[in-house]
């Protein structure tokens, strides 16, 4: 299940903008959402209010988008492990030849 809240992170991979500029996006989503009365979290805005501003709703689209981006988390993680594992493999192999 996705998390109902986005993160700096997360704002700054959907609207390719810089860390500066995703903490002040949801800094101000925040604030309106306080305004309104909602409780906020520093840092993290709601996924439903920031697709409500960004895109004009909380569509499947989203979802999709979502999907897609956890899948090239997943698979940065998978690249970074076989990375690290070539590199223990590269390790030994000169520890053998020495």
């Amino acid at each position: 299940m996705r998390a109902i809240y986005v993160d700096v992170r997360e704002v700054m991979h959907t609207l390719g903008v810089s860390r500066g500029k995703a903490y002040k996006i949801i800094q101000q989503l925040n604030e309106e959402l306080k305004a309104q009365g909602y409780v906020i979290i520093a840092g993290k805005c709601s996924r439903k209010y920031f697709n409500e501003k960004f895109y004009g709703c909380d569509s499947q689209i989203q979802k999709a988008k979502g999907d897609v981006f956890s899948m090239c988390e997943f698979d940065r993680e998978r690249r970074a492990d076989l990375g690290r594992l070539e590199d223990e493999v590269l390790d030994k192999i000169r520890k053998v030849k020495s």
